[in-house]
């Protein structure tokens, strides 16, 4: 998930979150989140060229794992392309696409009327 709208330049948060909701723990989870066309990473997970990751040794059966990135824009942003892989071949691809869109930066300036 990310905000529908931000202003240019302002943080913007994803927020990831992956569920187990199988009868056995996952072992050695690698979350990855491709960083959208036009983002530029500012924290939360390691980034990697165009990949932020993070890793988790277990997750419990019925648990959830929320991770969070925070990057910022001047366009429009979509963020389609993130998973999720643990040991025994298991994998995960999200399939919704979350687009947050872009407004410029609004300056105000006094009005200055003379007479």
């Amino acid at each position: 998930s990310a905000p529908l709208k931000v202003i240019s330049g302002e943080p913007i948060t994803y927020t990831l979150t992956i569920s187990n909701s199988g009868n056995a723990a996952a072992h050695n989870l690698v979350v990855t989140d491709r960083l959208p066309t036009g983002a530029v990473w500012q924290s939360g997970g390691t980034l990697g060229g165009s990949y932020v990751t993070w890793t988790e040794a277990t997750l419990a059966p019925q648990a959830s794992l929320v991770v969070t990135m925070v990057v910022s824009a001047t366009q429009t942003l979509f963020n389609h392309t993130y998973f999720v892989s643990a040991d025994d071949n298991h994998l995960a691809t999200g399939y919704d696409t979350i687009i947050t869109f872009i407004d410029p930066k609004e300056i105000y300036l006094p009005v200055v009327i003379k007479e």
